[in-house]
């Protein structure tokens, strides 16, 4: 998933709020942002930026390494692949929430979805 400065702005010129989702995740309790800690900087971003989150996908408890354990992420996927998205921003905390090994993030191109990614 492809990310987006915070210089750019999301399509709000009709000064409607623009539709985002947001992915939160997080392997152990160790973790030192919670998932609603993740949650709370993500929609403080999106009420600074225009945009009013729509949709959450979560994986809690999950480690990043194996995406077939990944029901959230999965499922936003698939969403944003099948036409099913109802948003047109995808807002994580961190890009390593959705793939620590930035190389595997090739298999997912910013090309085969009309959805933008951001990070606060």
């Amino acid at each position: 998933m492809a990310s987006r400065s915070d210089s750019d702005s999301a399509d709000n010129s009709s000064g409607h709020l623009v539709r985002a989702a947001q992915y939160v995740r997080m392997s152990t309790e160790l973790q030192q942002y919670s998932t609603q800690n993740q949650r709370e900087a993500i929609n403080e971003y999106a009420k600074k930026h225009g945009m009013k989150v729509a949709r959450t996908y979560a994986d809690e408890g999950k480690s990043g390494l194996a995406f077939k354990g990944r029901p959230g992420l999965r499922s936003l996927i698939s969403d944003v692949t099948q036409g099913r998205a109802d948003y047109t921003v995808i807002l994580v905390y961190d890009v390593r929430r959705c793939n620590p090994d930035t190389s595997a993030s090739e298999r997912y191109p910013e090309s085969e979805a009309s959805t933008q990614s951001r990070s606060p």
